[in-house]
Formats: structure tokens, C-alpha cells, sequence
């Protein structure tokens, strides 16, 4: 079971991956080749540590990276819920939750609110 952990390195190629493939400058070869690799990166456990990280960490961050990452978070507590062990559960709903009525603009809350649901879902699925 996966914790929830960032990776700096990570967290800047997703950054200018979803800045390119929302740059209207940016061919259609080039933003297929991006929309495979983010589709890609949503996939990997790394994924739940460098999204929660990019919400957490840096407010001042693109409103379209905020909502990729809460978006990826948001898909993978639908998916992939069970990478992660009871306690990075408990944690990320606590964060989720603190995230949802900070700052954040509301189609990024919204995101972050099925986030919580589907986790919370997938919780008492373990409890029952």
C-alpha cells in the first residue's frame, strides 16, 4: 500500500504538461502526445502524492493545474483507492476535506468534493 507522497520533480513535468496541452499555440500531435502522457501519469501511484501536493502546497498555481490535480484525485479514489493504505485514507479525506472550503476556485472544490465522496465511499466499503 502506497502513502501519499510528492515528487518535486514529478509535479513540475505535470505542471508544464497540462500547460501545454491548454495552450492553443500548442499542435495537435504535440497535445495528443501530452493528453497520453497525463492520461499515463494518472495512472501511477505517484500520481496521488504529486496531486495532493499541488493543491496543497502552492495556491498561486494555475487554476487549470488545480483542477487537473483535483481532478486526478477525483479519479483515482474512484479507481485506485485501494493503493493506498487506511491511514493515508483517513489522512486524505481529512486534507480533502480542509481543501474543499479553502481557497480553491469552485470548479476545483466541486472536483475536490467528489474526490471526498468517492474515498469515503471506498472507506466504509472497508469497514463494512
Amino acid at each position: 500500500m502506497a502513502s501519499v507522497v510528492a515528487d518535486e520533480s514529478l509535479e513540475s513535468e505535470v505542471r508544464r504538461n497540462v500547460g501545454i496541452f491548454f495552450d492553443s499555440k500548442t499542435t495537435l500531435e504535440v497535445r495528443n502526445a501530452v493528453d497520453k502522457w497525463l492520461n499515463s501519469y494518472q495512472l501511477t501511484e505517484k500520481a496521488w502524492g504529486v496531486s495532493h501536493s499541488l493543491l496543497t502546497r502552492d495556491m498561486l498555481v494555475d487554476s487549470t493545474v488545480l483542477y487537473f490535480a483535483a481532478n486526478t484525485l477525483h479519479k483515482k479514489a474512484r479507481h485506485d483507492a485501494a493503493d493506498l493504505s487506511p491511514v493515508a485514507v483517513d489522512q486524505l479525506l481529512v486534507s480533502i476535506l480542509n481543501l474543499c472550503f479553502s481557497a480553491v476556485p469552485p470548479n476545483v472544490s466541486g472536483r475536490l468534493a467528489l474526490a471526498y465522496v468517492a474515498l469515503s465511499v471506498h472507506k466504509s466499503t472497508l469497514n463494512s
